[in-house]
This record gives C-alpha cells, structure tokens and sequence, in this order.
C-alpha cells in the first residue's frame, strides 16, 4: 500500500544484515536503483549469492562501515535503516551517514 515512497526513487538500505529485506522490498516496490549495504563483510558476501537468485534491476550491494570517513560523490532520496539502533556507540556515526547521503527533500525511514 506504500509502492509510492519507493517507485522511481533511488534508495539506500545501511545496515541491513544478511538479507536486506527493507531494501529488496524498495526494489520489488520499483525504486529506480538500490545499494544494500552491511559493514559485515559475510553479510556483504551472502548478499552477493541472494541476488543472482532473484529478478531485481538496478540493485548493488557493497561493505559499508559508519565509522568510515563519510563517501563523496552519490546522495540518494531515500535511506533505509532497519534495526540498527541496538549499538549505542553506533548511533552518532550512524545518523551523521544519514543526513550526508540524503538528497535535500530526500526522506529516511529508521526502523
């Protein structure tokens, strides 16, 4: 019932585990690109064996750490982060990453 915060959008997901659901779910929704992002790299690498199984366009995947110095270049209109607010030490870095990679208008779902 929501397609409509996702379709034509560019979206990235921070943090989204083994599976990326939130974002997979932009993508079906039809988001016009998706990164999906973990800083675990075993999350990264079972991302990479998911997608090949699945009929998504325009979805990447790639290692991303909030503690890293913040990323030039791309902004995106949508931020997904879905149960990452559990490490306390995480937060500031987190929500600095947020605001930097958002569009101005752009909009962040933190779940």
């Amino acid at each position: 019932r929501n397609r409509a915060l996702f379709a034509g959008q560019s979206v990235i997901e921070l943090g989204g585990g083994q599976t990326c659901l939130a974002g997979l779910v932009a993508s079906v929704c039809g988001a016009a690109s998706v990164r999906l992002t973990d800083g675990n790299e075993d999350s990264v690498e079972n991302l990479n064996q998911i997608l090949p199984r699945n009929s998504l366009k325009d979805v990447q995947v790639s290692l991303y750490r909030w503690t890293s110095t913040l990323p030039a270049g791309k902004t995106y209109d949508v931020v997904l982060c879905a149960d990452c607010l559990f490490f306390d030490e995480g937060r500031t870095d987190l929500s600095r990453h947020i605001f930097h990679l958002l569009k101005p208008g752009g909009q962040a779902y933190v779940m």
